[in-house]
């Protein structure tokens, strides 16, 4: 275990409002119709979210920049469902478990053959799943360091990995143009669905019953995780879609792509509520706050932003970055998100103030 010097180096950010923000005319929209039945109250959280990042004090971490860190681009980060550790994949073929309570580095996992670059916790926290471009997803008892199973079918690169809610599948989206749904218990593979595109992200909805992916082909496809069958073409970016995110109320699809644009789909309706705008670059990652009302995402164009989906604006762009940007994530509480750079390092902003 590393000494905590080793582990980061820190920097604490008073008084945010003297720092450059980024601040969009208002955009009168609502994320759900559930914010629309109460919008007040919404308003009311949303305002304290944005004075708890914009007020006080925020801490960045910066992990992994001395002995122990990855030695080359970090392409996958994931909090685990306490929020206690944080783990990260890289170029180099590993994989990092960080104790962020802790500030310590508790185990570096033996190596894949190919980068990794997609990881997800089990919401039970009793397993980690890894996709690389070895063309396997690896399943971790993480707390113990130890590989219980590889899953090897498929023809190509796994770009995504992603657990159902009661953590008994796990998803694979590959190159190959399929999506594995696995037993996470036995290792059986459920079932395969067959895409027109090359998948680069997958993501099951909150209540489990969905399964979103989207690729090269530009769309955002909805399937029934029990049959398998394809259910929906919910839309279509200019550009590859990279990344998506369901919200915590599964009534809301974020999907980020190449395009520059983040854009924000009614399950119920199949109707696009917003675009976002703002960032210069292709869009790598997204990830919902749990308040299910503030979305991070992150870029190319090396930087991290924090959207207020109520107002459509940005509560904060984070610019403390030299290297684009290649993955992001925000903990269960709220008060932490984080990024993966191609710098090799994490960076991790922690608000001091609750946002709830």
């Amino acid at each position: 275990m590393l000494p905590k010097s080793t582990f980061l180096t820190c920097i604490t950010v008073a008084c945010l409002n003297a720092l450059p923000l980024v601040s969009p005319s208002p955009i009168p929209f609502l994320v759900s119709p559930a914010l629309a039945q109460n919008s007040a109250q919404s308003q009311t959280s949303v305002a304290a979210n944005t004075r708890a990042w914009r007020s006080g004090n925020v801490t960045l971490y910066t992990i992994g920049r001395t002995q122990g860190g990855h030695s080359l681009p970090v392409r996958s980060i994931a909090f685990s469902p306490d929020g206690r550790f944080i783990a990260t994949g890289s170029a180099d073929k590993t994989i990092k478990i960080w104790n962020f309570t802790a500030k310590s580095l508790k185990y570096t996992l033996p190596k894949h053959s190919g980068q990794i670059v997609s990881l997800a916790f089990s919401p039970d926290s009793r397993f980690l799943a890894s996709g690389s471009l070895d063309g396997t997803v690896r399943l971790w008892d993480w707390q113990r360091g130890k590989l219980l199973k590889t899953f090897a079918r498929h023809k190509d690169i796994v770009t995504s990995v992603t657990f159902s809610p009661d953590s008994q599948t796990l998803a694979s989206g590959s190159g190959d143009k399929k999506i594995h749904l696995w037993n996470v218990k036995t290792g059986e593979l459920r079932r395969q669905i067959a895409e027109q595109q090359w998948v680069t992200t997958v993501k099951f909805s909150p209540d489990g019953k969905t399964l979103a992916s989207g690729g090269l082909g530009m769309t955002v496809e909805l399937w029934d995780r029990k049959t398998g069958k394809h259910l929906h073409t919910i839309g279509k970016h200019e550009r590859a879609v990279y990344s998506l995110a369901f919200s915590p109320d599964g009534q809301t699809l974020a999907s980020g792509s190449g395009d520059k644009t983040i854009k924000l789909w009614n399950l119920r309706r199949r109707k696009l509520l917003h675009t976002l705008r703002g960032h210069a670059d292709e869009i790598t990652s997204i990830a919902f706050g749990p308040d299910g009302k503030t979305l991070v995402s992150g870029s190319w164009d090396k930087t991290v932003k924090l959207w207020n989906l109520v107002n459509g604006n940005i509560i904060r762009d984070f610019a403390d970055n030299s290297q684009r940007i290649l993955a992001v994530d925000f903990s269960s509480d709220g008060r932490t998100f984080g990024c993966a750079s191609g710098d090799k390092t994490i960076k991790i902003w922690h608000s001091s103030r609750s946002p709830f």
